[in-house]
């Protein structure tokens, strides 16, 4: 376990371009000092009909969280549970603040098919996070994803609803059939980012987030 936690701690690289790391940090530092003094809330309260739909939306059999909370107690909690839950994330939105219990998870190492079991980069880290912070998500998500889907590359098929990855080897395909039937040349890279989702730079990918539009509250609230 030992071994997940350095992994999920951040920590800096001798080969990190500095100017570059500062130039983002100051800039996070600006908009959030701007949205926030400025108190630019852009969050749309959640509506106990879009609440209704977004608890309808998680998924079912899944691992209760570390307050052993799973989906189906939201789901099929009825009109009291829709209305506690509605006015619990609005006031998250409200104040810009996302409690840190709803930050948790529990980190489940899996083995990877035919990895030697001694060597720790042979496990996928799977994280069971809180199931009240998966509602947070989905009610930001919902008021953002028509922005990120419009800056988005049109190319990409993983991670984006009514996309799949394997239209992604359609089109590879498709390349390599024209490049028989011309005699062309095809120049393919294949890039993978080990570990991405466990190392990924936040302020980074803050900044891009408000290059793809999101702004005030929508932004500081990240």
């Amino acid at each position: 376990m030992d071994y997940f936690q350095d992994l999920a701690s951040p920590m800096d690289s001798e080969n990190f371009d500095k100017e570059h790391f500062s130039l983002v940090e100051n800039d996070i530092k600006h908009l959030t000092k701007t949205f926030t003094e400025n108190k630019i809330e852009n969050i749309s309260p959640v509506t106990e009909v879009e609440m209704k739909s977004i608890l309808a939306s998680m998924k079912n059999n899944k691992s209760a969280d570390e307050e052993n909370i799973a989906a189906e107690h939201l789901k099929y909690g009825g009109p009291i549970m829709i209305t506690i839950m509605t006015f619990l994330i609005n006031a998250i939105f409200k104040h810009l603040h996302i409690p840190t219990l709803l930050k948790g998870g529990i980190a489940c190492p899996v083995l990877k098919n035919g990895k030697p079991k001694i060597d720790p980069n042979s496990y996928r880290k799977i994280t069971i996070t809180s199931t009240v912070g998966k509602v947070v998500e989905k009610a930001h998500l919902s008021q953002n994803k028509n922005s990120v889907i419009k800056n988005q590359n049109k190319l990409q098929k993983g991670f984006t609803s009514g996309e799949m990855p394997i239209i992604a080897a359609l089109i590879l395909t498709e390349l390599i059939i024209q490049a028989i039937k011309t005699k062309s040349p095809l120049y393919v890279a294949l890039m993978d980012a080990r570990k991405a989702f466990d190392i990924v730079w936040h302020l980074g990918l803050m900044r891009e987030m408000h290059k793809f539009g999101l702004t005030g509250g929508q932004l500081v609230i990240l």
